[in-house]
């Protein structure tokens, strides 16, 4: 088992950490935020966390486009958070592409809880699932 501290260090680059790995110490996550300006943006296998900052003042929805879940590699996760807190007014629709499904559903997720959070993980196939919502 491989343990590495994280603290001071601004950012790590590896190809595959190997199992029983664990790291110790604060974790940076390259985070993109999108306003209701940007109301459709599709997510780079680059992003991470994916701050939407709904507005009271919002009309409409935020469209995010997942890319093809056979363009990710297995195990990816996105985190989706409406870090406005406006998302029950203005909704945050997170889209999939062509015949991907969602926990079995060729469908979008559509977030509607105010500063809640979706995490989705790809199988690299053509599923994203959810591993997690979180409504505050």
């Amino acid at each position: 088992m491989a343990t590495y501290d994280m603290s001071g260090i601004d950012e790590l680059t590896c190809n595959k950490i190997t199992a029983n790995t664990y790291l110790t110490g604060p974790v940076k996550m390259k985070t993109t935020t999108i306003s209701y300006a940007d109301s459709t943006y599709s997510i780079l296998l680059t992003d991470h966390v994916i701050l939407v900052a709904t507005d009271a003042g919002d009309i409409g929805t935020t469209e995010l486009n997942l890319p093809a879940a056979s363009t990710v590699e297995a195990g990816t996760v996105f985190i989706v958070k409406d870090s406005g807190g406006f998302a029950s007014g203005n909704g945050i629709n997170v889209n999939i592409n062509g015949s991907d499904e969602i926990d079995g559903t060729n469908a979008a997720k559509n977030m509607i809880i105010d500063y809640g959070c979706t995490v989705f993980l790809c199988d690299g196939t053509a599923n994203w699932f959810i591993l997690s919502e979180k409504a505050l």
